[in-house]
């Protein structure tokens, strides 16, 4: 490692204005003779070796280091003054760097963020109704059309069932019209013709009543007188006309009783089929009824269908409506939301900016009263020589340091170690101080006498 070295030869002590150490010591050590502290965040004790206006920087950043006396120095973050030791120059202390960071923060956020999400909890709970409303409608739309599919196909089964027996019954029916009619008809005929042979029957036995009459009435009977023998021709031919009216009477009954049994038995046969033709007049009737009935059902049906297909489709719109206006409103509340997080990010950046400053002064200037402390009772006590080394290594970034060297009135040396950071001080009667950065095997030195 090079090194920088700054000799002095009087024995003066350093400058009321020097600065030394590195920003990222943490844990340091100074030993040897009575100057001896230790310390991880405790107080500089018996620094009798630095002057009352001695810094040094223990914040986040570079080594800074700044040495200033009445002679002109030399440059590259050093500043080193030779002559006779300077007087102890008051210690003044900003009372700005002292006072506390006020942070104002907006109350008015945190009303707002809770606005917000009252107001996203508001749309969430409307939006999981609008689902629910949807989901209860599409879940009403399916019973319902479950509901009337069943009762189509139930009713479409029962008419199906029920037509084929109509119409079986419809033509056994317009068969058994047919062959009443054509019963009737041919009754009808009969009856006629009946009738028609009964005046026959009754015109040939009137003529051939008369004939006989005729032929009685006209006949001339010859009549021999027997003397011997007497005929009673009255009581023959009374005989005979009773004989004959007998026969007469007997072919008319029989005539007319059958003439009478056959009409009788035409009558009840005809009052039979009109019996027959009046029930299936009846049914018919019925059937036609039940057929009309049956039509006007099934046109309400499909009139209410209609209105529920049209319910459903109104609905179905109303409800794509309603989502699309969910998902817009939701779209919205989204990208207010990013934006919302999105802000709260650069204020929490901003924060932590601020935050990291705080600390970093807050290190600053303990570093700085423990430093002033530490000199004013390094003055009270005596002057003796220092030697303070500083090496430091964080990452591929190598400081390079400087060696001061001055003649002090403080017996021994002084040494301070860090443990943990990389960076070491060792007091053997020269300051070593962090000048510049060394990469890539570089290696510049200086030195001042």
């Amino acid at each position: 490692m090079s090194c920088r070295s700054l000799k002095q030869g009087s024995r003066g002590g350093f400058s009321s204005c020097s600065a030394v150490l590195p920003q990222i010591i943490t844990h340091y050590a100074v030993s040897k003779g009575p100057c001896r502290v230790r310390g991880g965040g405790g107080g500089l004790r018996a620094l009798g070796c630095l002057g009352s206006r001695s810094l040094c920087n223990v914040g986040f950043g570079r080594p800074r280091v700044a040495s200033r006396c009445g002679l002109p120095g030399f440059g590259y973050r050093v500043g080193v003054a030779c002559g006779p030791p300077a007087c102890i120059a008051p210690v003044t202390i900003n009372e700005s760097l002292l006072v506390p960071l006020e942070l104002e923060i907006d109350p008015t956020v945190q009303r707002v963020k809770r606005d917000e999400k009252e107001q996203i909890k508001c749309l969430n709970n409307r939006f999981a109704a609008f689902i629910n409303k949807v989901r209860f409608l599409e879940q009403k739309n399916k019973l319902l059309e479950t509901k009337w599919n069943f009762m189509q196909q139930q009713r479409y089964e029962e008419e199906l069932s029920l037509r084929p027996c109509a119409e079986n019954e419809f033509v056994a029916l317009k068969k058994d019209v047919d062959t009443t009619f054509l019963i009737k008809a041919d009754l009808e005929t009969n009856v006629e013709a009946l009738i028609q042979e009964t005046d026959f029957l009754r015109s040939l036995y009137d003529e051939e009543i008369c004939l006989l009459q005729s032929q009685i009435s006209e006949t001339s009977v010859v009549v021999k007188m027997d003397n011997s023998r007497e005929l009673d021709l009255d009581g023959i031919i009374t005989e005979v006309k009773a004989q004959y009216d007998d026969i007469t009477s007997r072919s008319k009954a029989q005539a007319e009783a059958w003439y009478q049994r056959r009409y009788e038995e035409l009558q009840r046969t005809a009052g039979n089929h009109a019996d027959d033709l009046r029930n299936r007049r009846n049914d018919i009737l019925e059937m036609k009824k039940l057929i009309q009935r049956l039509q006007q059902d099934i046109e309400n049906v499909k009139a209410q269908r209609c209105k529920l297909e049209g319910a459903i489709t109104e609905a179905e719109k109303q409800g794509e409506a309603a989502l699309e206006d969910a998902k817009c409103k939701l779209a919205g509340l989204e990208e207010a939301l990013q934006k919302s997080k999105q802000d709260m990010a650069c204020l929490l950046r901003e924060y932590q900016e601020v935050m990291n400053s705080k600390l970093g002064l807050d290190i600053e200037i303990a570093t700085y009263r423990r430093l002033l402390e530490g000199e004013e009772h390094r003055l009270c006590e005596g002057i003796g020589p220092v030697n303070i080394s500083v090496s430091s290594s964080k990452g591929a970034v190598l400081y390079e340091p400087c060696v001061v060297s001055t003649p002090t009135y403080c017996p021994g040396g002084t040494s301070l170690l860090n443990s943990s950071g990389g960076c070491s001080v060792v007091g053997t009667g020269e300051l070593y101080i962090p000048c510049e950065p060394l990469g890539c095997g570089s290696g510049r030195g200086s030195s001042l006498s």
